[in-house]
């Protein structure tokens, strides 16, 4: 073998020694390695055995990991504890709102109905007077014949026995006898001495100027003259007021309204104040209402006019929305 073989094999030698120690080495590594993986685990939570993996628990971390978890049971309940308090009272608050909010609904509710029945009423009472207006219109234009004539006769009785008296007298005596004429008081004495009302007016009022009063007989049989007229005018009033009474009751309200006091017959006063003694006032407008199955506005005092009435109707209408 030449020298140059010798180094040759030398080296090749050297490099496969050199192979075999990194593979020595590396196979030692892997070995310690096993080795250490192989060997047990100690934490705080215990020691751990790779070889049969079992884990031997440590009883401090277990006690402590114990009272852990209980504590965050403890205070996920009080937790929910305080998530279900609020909630009651929430919904609690929320129910004591709609109780309010629905009491707020009924007074409201009420008042409405309060002030529609005010509204109502107002509207009723003001649909009456315009329709006893309407009836007291007609009442007083057929009645206003008869009306003067007993007003007239009504005069006779008071006035005096003097030289004025006496034509006052005759002047009231022939409005009795025709309600329709047109003279005047002030202008009676000369139409009569014309001859213009008749030669008994023109004969009565020539004596009474020339000095000679009118006697009591011919006072007395003026007056019975006019007694048998005025008669008929009253019984005609009183069949108009019963007429225009029953009006008023069918339609709900005081027939006063409609026939003033100074239009009542003698006979309709009397009844009515004997019947004041056993009933109370309105008794009759009260029963006319019953029937019909409404109530009538209260009564109004007896002898207004239609002005009156509409004025009393304004005051209990602002009484009754304060």
């Amino acid at each position: 073998m030449s020298r140059v073989d010798y180094q040759l094999v030398n080296r090749l030698a050297l490099r496969e020694e050199s192979h075999l120690a990194r593979l020595g080495n590396a196979q030692l590594i892997e070995d310690d390695q096993d080795f250490a993986s192989a060997a047990p685990r100690v934490t705080d939570k215990g020691t751990y055995d790779p070889t049969t993996g079992q884990m031997t628990v440590n009883p401090e971390y277990a006690r402590q990991d114990a009272q852990t978890r209980m504590e965050r049971l403890q205070d996920l309940a009080g937790r929910s504890q305080e998530s279900h308090d609020t909630l009651a009272a929430q919904q609690q608050f929320q129910q004591q709102q709609l109780q309010a909010q629905l009491q707020e609904r009924l007074q409201q509710a009420q008042l409405q109905r309060e002030a529609m029945g005010i509204n109502r009423q107002q509207a009723q009472d003001q649909k009456n007077l315009t329709l006893a207006r309407q009836y007291n219109d007609d009442w007083q234009k057929v009645n206003k014949p008869d009306l003067d004539m007993r007003s007239a006769y009504q005069n006779l009785a008071s006035l005096p026995s003097t030289p004025a008296g006496d034509i006052s007298f005759v002047y009231n005596w022939m409005k009795s006898q025709d309600p329709n004429s047109t003279v005047r008081e002030s202008e009676f004495q000369t139409a009569a001495r014309t001859g213009g009302l008749g030669t008994k007016i023109q004969a009565l009022v020539n004596q009474i100027s020339t000095g000679n009063l009118l006697t009591a007989d011919q006072r007395a049989g003026m007056m019975a003259s006019s007694k048998a007229i005025v008669d008929a005018a009253e019984n005609r009033i009183g069949q108009r007021n019963k007429y225009y009474d029953q009006q008023a009751r069918n339609a709900g309200f005081n027939p006063d309204w409609v026939v003033p006091e100074y239009g009542r017959t003698t006979a309709e006063l009397a009844a009515r104040s004997a019947g004041a003694q056993t009933s109370s006032p309105g008794a009759d407008r009260r029963a006319g209402a019953d029937r019909r199955g409404t109530s009538a506005p209260p009564a109004l005092p007896a002898g207004l006019t239609p002005d009156m009435i509409s004025a009393e109707i304004a005051r209990r209408q602002q009484q009754g929305g304060t």
